[in-house]
């Protein structure tokens, strides 16, 4: 039952970490993106991880572009540096809604064929903007965000849309959970909040690498998760909406992992196997 519920939350124990995973992860929650090899090596130990898969992932991320590189320091770059910034975005607290003004902003496909390329290409635009799908083809969200956010993301719906700033809209609460999700979004998001306040405190203290793992997933799961977040504004959310519970818990998940990395560099040391 207990990994079944942990599976339903995105966070499965059992499932093995890559090199490049453990490194993009670690990459994802540093200071400015960048961490010195030393960190990477020691952030990978921690894990399980071998220090060669460590060496050879790195060589074929900085291949790939996802990785710059510079004196022995490794930086987020391409397609990570961008999930990076739409992370950061997504963990940091919730923007007041003193802003807004009750109006929404949509996004209605242009008529004509599109090819599948371009159907993926705007679903995934409109999700980096929090857009909300009313039906096929047509996306909307309250403006309580920054209009300015994500300039690739606005130019793909700009080339497929006709947008619309500043509209009323008349939506009930029946609207705004069919277009949102709150409800799903909610139940999977108080169900990682227990899984976390579940971890024991003496297994933070002196982790595993088999512990270490299982909370690096869900970490892991807890980013993904809020990433999802549509950023309403509070008056149109539920009673005891859990995003800002699940932001402050992410928040420990990962001054925990810091800390017990930069122990470990400090000692050269590693996690017990």
């Amino acid at each position: 039952m207990a990994a079944a519920r942990t599976q339903a939350v995105g966070f499965e124990p059992s499932r093995p970490l890559t090199a490049r995973s453990v490194l993009a992860t670690a990459l994802l929650g540093a200071p400015n993106g960048r961490l010195p090899v030393s960190h990477l090596v020691q952030a990978g130990r921690l894990l399980g991880i071998a220090d060669g898969a460590v060496r050879t992932s790195l060589s074929r991320m900085v291949a790939h572009g996802e990785l710059s590189t510079s004196d022995g320091v490794y930086e987020l770059s391409g397609k990570l540096a961008d999930r990076r910034h739409d992370i950061d975005g997504a963990v940091r607290p919730r923007p007041p809604d003193i802003n807004w003004d009750g109006t929404w902003e949509m996004a209605v496909v242009r008529a004509g064929s599109r090819s599948a390329v371009q159907r993926h290409e705007l679903r995934a635009a409109a999700t980096r903007l929090r857009l909300g799908a009313l039906r096929d083809g047509c996306w909307a969200r309250p403006t309580n965000l920054d209009r300015e956010r994500h300039p690739g993301a606005r130019a793909v719906i700009a080339r497929q849309c006709l947008t619309f700033q500043s509209a009323i809209a008349d939506a009930m609460p029946a609207d705004v959970e069919q277009t949102f999700g709150l409800i799903e979004w909610a139940d999977k998001a108080q169900r990682l909040n227990e899984v976390i306040e579940a971890q024991p405190a003496e297994v933070i203290s002196q982790p595993t690498s088999a512990q270490m793992r299982d909370r690096f997933l869900l970490l892991i799961a807890a980013a993904r998760h809020l990433r999802t977040d549509p950023m309403l504004p509070d008056e149109l959310l539920p009673d005891d909406w859990p995003g800002e519970q699940l932001r402050a818990a992410y928040d420990r998940l990962t001054q925990t992992l810091r800390g017990y990395l930069e122990d470990a560099v400090t000692s050269g040391g590693a996690a017990n196997s």
